[in-house]
């Protein structure tokens, strides 16, 4: 989703390891996992300088000895020179 230069977005993923393709049944009882991503990002400088910042989640099935595991990112844009739009024109 994007407003006014905010944008954010975000993405949920499940996986059913119930049984596997060569037989082999996952450990634990389930062997489920799930995964959540989040990035948001914004302009404090319009069109010029973007900040962003995301995080990811992986759920683990602490049954089968997998632990839940998360990472943070963050960075900067930084458009130098003139951006040209898609429709427009330089005369």
């Amino acid at each position: 989703m994007k407003y006014k230069g905010v944008f954010v977005g975000a993405s949920y993923f499940l996986a059913l390891a119930r049984r596997l393709r060569s037989g082999w049944r996952a450990p634990g009882r389930r062997g489920d996992r799930s995964r959540i991503y989040v990035q948001a990002a914004f302009y404090p400088v319009k069109k010029k300088l973007e900040l962003y910042g995301a995080t990811s989640w992986v759920f683990g099935d602490k049954d089968a000895g997998f632990e839940t595991q998360h990472e943070y990112l963050g960075g900067v844009n930084w458009f130098i020179g003139r951006r040209e739009t898609s429709g427009s024109t330089v005369s």
